[in-house]
């Protein structure tokens, strides 16, 4: 795993020997923004299980969320944002300290017409205020016309 380098614009490995996280599928993994936490999806016995491991040791590993994907980490790393395969956006706040503590799931928001079934259909302000995701459109605007008016300055002329 490589992270940029604070003040040479190179990477440098955190950790001298590459390790495993996890011997099951999954992905996409996200490393907090503070370094000390690595989020990563895991599929157990066909289930999507949501983990955090700590950064670079890999030796504390704790579930977080069952049926949880696309996990993306606020700015400061106090809160690590999922989305749930029957609940959209969740939030789980991730407590200061030595010791890894964080607090249940909770649901964060859940708009209609939502495509956010996927780690790439939503991003996250590094604020954690908002947010930015595919929402298909109402059935109302279903056949609507939209004109597109080609070369319009010259008719400006006429």
């Amino acid at each position: 795993m490589l992270i940029p380098a604070p003040d040479e614009n190179a990477t440098t490995a955190i950790t001298a020997q590459p390790r495993t996280l996890t011997d099951r599928p999954g992905g996409p993994h996200r490393v907090s923004p503070d370094g000390k936490w690595v989020a990563y999806v895991t599929r157990v016995e066909g289930v999507l299980e949501l983990w955090v491991a700590a950064c670079p040791s890999f030796t504390d590993h704790r579930k977080i969320a069952s049926g949880a994907v696309g996990p993306r980490w606020r700015g400061d790393s106090k809160e690590l944002i999922s989305v749930s395969e029957d609940r959209g956006l969740m939030s789980v706040d991730m407590k200061p300290g030595p010791a890894f503590q964080f607090t249940p799931p909770k649901p964060l928001l859940n708009p209609d017409g939502a495509q956010i079934n996927g780690a790439s259909n939503y991003a996250v302000t590094s604020d954690g205020q908002r947010f930015l995701m595919r929402v298909s459109a109402p059935a109302s605007a279903v056949g609507e016309q939209i004109y597109v008016v080609l070369n319009w300055p010259n008719l400006l002329l006429n």
